[in-house]
C-alpha cells in the first residue's frame, strides 16, 4: 500500500495483508441428499449443552432457494447445530455438529435431514 498527500509529496508505504473470512456454511438436503431443502431454519450453538436445552442460538439462517445457507466472519471452532423446515404434514430436521473450521476458508458442511410426521 503506497500513500501521498495531495501535493503528491511525503510517500509512506506499508505493508498490508488481507485475509478471505472464515465462512461456515451448509447444504441442506433430505435423506437422500437428492432435493435441497429450501427455506430451512438453521440455529448455530457453540456448545452441545445450548443447542441441546435449545438455548438462543448464536447464529439463526435461512436456507436459500439452492438450499445453501452461510454465516461470515465466524470463530475458526467447531459448532453444534439444529436444522429445522415445517411442512404441512410434517418437517425435516437434523441435530448434529461440525468439524473444527479451518481459518480464512469457506468450510461448507452438506446436512442430510430427516422427515417427522405430525401424526
Amino acid at each position: 500500500l503506497t500513500a501521498t498527500n495531495s501535493a503528491g509529496e511525503g510517500i509512506a508505504k506499508q505493508t498490508i495483508f488481507v485475509n478471505d473470512p472464515t465462512v461456515l456454511g451448509f447444504i441442506i438436503s433430505d435423506s437422500t441428499g437428492t432435493r435441497r431443502l429450501n427455506e430451512a431454519e438453521v440455529w448455530i450453538y457453540t456448545s452441545v449443552l445450548d443447542r441441546d436445552n435449545l438455548a438462543p442460538p448464536l447464529f439463526i439462517g435461512t436456507s436459500d432457494s439452492q438450499g445453501l445457507v452461510d454465516f461470515f466472519n465466524v470463530e475458526p471452532t467447531l459448532y453444534h447445530i439444529w436444522v429445522i423446515k415445517e411442512e404441512e404434514s410434517g418437517y425435516w430436521a437434523y441435530k448434529g455438529i461440525t468439524t473444527t473450521l479451518k481459518r480464512n476458508r469457506v468450510n461448507r458442511f452438506t446436512v442430510p435431514c430427516i422427515w417427522f410426521d405430525h401424526s
